[in-house]
């Protein structure tokens, strides 16, 4: 429950997520689908102007919450290593202080001492699977919108996480960006997404 509030935002959820699967979590604006993405990425860290009872379990690791001071943390950083996330607002998952998309996309696998050639060769592959090669060179601000989401979903899956939540994920895409830039999502001859 948030702070000031009088209902809680998610109340009696209980989910668990296959591997492998494709989970759509729908609802009308303002039913908490963004709190739970935000919850389940890391992104909303209990005790952030709420409350939050229950638990959390990623790849074995169980986290509970009583509503407490003494409930665990999340490690975000740790934590997004496991779980990619591509926010309703695409622009807040980018650093803001790379000049090129390449270098946006490689942004985060220079915070975890990814070697260069590597590191090239990831940004390469995701560019191809995210339709973003031919802006490689492109300041991310001069972006359109559907640009700008395929590049928060590349930089979301450019370190393979195994689990992707994505937040309104075909906003601001063209017809033909759901297949292109999301080429794993209801194509099944394209290729799969990074394990």
């Amino acid at each position: 429950m948030f702070s000031g509030e009088k209902e809680p935002v998610l109340a009696g959820l209980d989910a668990a997520f296959a591997a492998g699967s494709l989970t759509a979590v729908l609802g009308g604006s303002g039913s908490g689908k963004s709190t739970l993405g935000r919850l389940l990425a890391g992104w909303l860290l209990p005790g952030d102007g709420g409350t939050l009872t229950g638990f959390l379990e990623l790849a074995g690791t169980r986290l509970r919450f009583t509503g407490t001071a003494a409930d665990p943390r999340i490690d975000p950083g740790s934590w997004g290593r496991r779980v990619g996330f591509v926010p309703q607002d695409p622009s807040a998952a980018l650093s803001t202080v790379r000049a090129t998309v390449a270098e946006e996309l490689a942004f985060g696998l220079e915070n975890a001492g990814i070697d260069r050639a590597t590191m090239a060769g990831d940004v390469r592959h995701t560019a191809a699977l995210t339709g973003l090669t031919r802006l490689l060179d492109r300041d991310p601000v001069t972006l359109s919108g559907g640009q700008l989401r395929r590049l928060a979903v590349g930089c979301a899956v450019i370190a393979r996480p195994a689990v992707l939540i994505m937040d309104e994920p075909f906003a601001s895409l063209d017809t033909d960006g759901p297949k292109t830039s999301l080429p794993w999502c209801g194509n099944s001859s394209r290729t799969a997404p990074p394990s």
